[in-house]
């Protein structure tokens, strides 16, 4: 069977070609600090390869995990904004979860 959209259906080959463009990286994940009314972006937390599908933050520390269809799941120092940890988590991460001293990181993954 055959697609057409003004042609053949192409696949892609290496490198994104085949015709089609490559895709745009997926948005970053960024972290904000909150004083009364007033919200300040402190940093932008990239590295995700695909998007970015659920964020957890530690309650009781500056540490929050992000998790991705790429199959990551991240930990960031939010303080500093850097990358503590990457975890390979299978297929494909739907949701993480941080126990509230940010020491445990549960994932959920398909």
């Amino acid at each position: 069977a055959a697609a057409s959209c003004r042609g053949p259906a192409r696949r892609a080959g290496p490198g994104g070609g085949g015709g089609f463009p490559p895709p745009p990286p997926p948005p970053p994940v960024h972290s904000y600090a909150v004083s009364g009314a007033k919200i300040e972006r402190r940093h932008t937390l990239t590295g995700h390869e695909l998007g970015v599908t659920a964020v957890a933050v530690a309650a009781d520390v500056a540490v929050a995990a992000s998790a991705a269809l790429d199959s990551r799941i991240r930990v960031w120092n939010l303080d500093t904004g850097s990358l503590n940890l990457e975890i390979d988590c299978g297929p494909m991460s739907y949701g993480v979860a941080l126990s509230p001293d940010g020491v445990t990181v549960a994932a959920g993954s398909m």
